[in-house]
């Protein structure tokens, strides 16, 4: 499995309570279902890191930028979506050691013809895993 792949699966884990009907991407992809959460490398995906007191060698940043997509025929409820699935994101990323570093505001946009907002939350994870 992928680093990014256990980003994904414990993101699903989290969700999976509350957010049953979220579909969750590890990878952009052509076609989205809607409401989605969708993993999008960030700029600057990965560098080489320290990590703890002693700066152990071979550590990695990964950071992704996570697409929180919601249905806008019902605006407040989307952002009420939105809201909850950001504080999912960071229980599930939380359980890898990473953390949610921002969300920015939602765009509107439309996906598979469908009317939505997108916002997006940075996620980081430091590891010295390779793969």
């Amino acid at each position: 499995m992928s680093i990014r792949g256990d980003v994904a699966d414990a993101i699903a884990a989290a969700l999976a309570a509350e957010f049953p009907r979220v579909q969750v991407y590890a990878t952009p992809e052509d076609l989205t279902t809607v409401p989605a959460v969708v993993l999008v490398p960030a700029d600057t995906w990965a560098e080489p890191a320290t990590m703890g007191k002693a700066g152990q060698a071979g550590a990695w940043r990964w950071a992704w930028d996570v697409q929180l997509v919601a249905s806008r025929t019902d605006p407040a409820s989307a952002l009420d979506t939105m809201e909850g699935l950001l504080f999912a994101i960071t229980q599930g990323v939380g359980t890898l050691g990473g953390a949610v570093r921002s969300l920015d505001g939602p765009d509107t946009a439309d996906v598979n013809g469908i009317p939505v907002l997108v916002a997006e939350c940075r996620v980081e994870l430091h590891t010295t895993r390779r793969a």
